[in-house]
């Protein structure tokens, strides 16, 4: 799992609002601008930079798009898990 500690209350509305301020700050570095029209082109943009990056630092990108896969489904079956009232 992820090293940085989460809230107990996150879960993943909060984990959607948190990417999408970094969305909001990319497109600002990129465009100097923050208002997005068009959430999918930044997405794909910062992928692609990162993809660059990792390459950059010898970083496996793949491996964490399959890590980071698993952590998304774990978060979201833990959501569904105690949302869902004993019968």
């Amino acid at each position: 799992m992820s090293r940085f500690p989460k809230p107990k209350t996150f879960g993943p509305k909060e984990f959607a609002d948190r990417a999408r301020k970094i969305v909001r700050k990319y497109a600002n570095a990129v465009n100097g601008d923050s208002s997005v029209d068009d959430d999918e082109t930044y997405v794909l943009d910062f992928l692609t930079d990162l993809r660059h990056f990792c390459k950059e630092e010898k970083i496996d990108f793949a491996k964490c798009l399959r890590i980071s896969r698993g952590h998304c489904t774990a978060e979201e079956d833990e959501c569904t898990n105690t949302s869902q009232s004993p019968t």
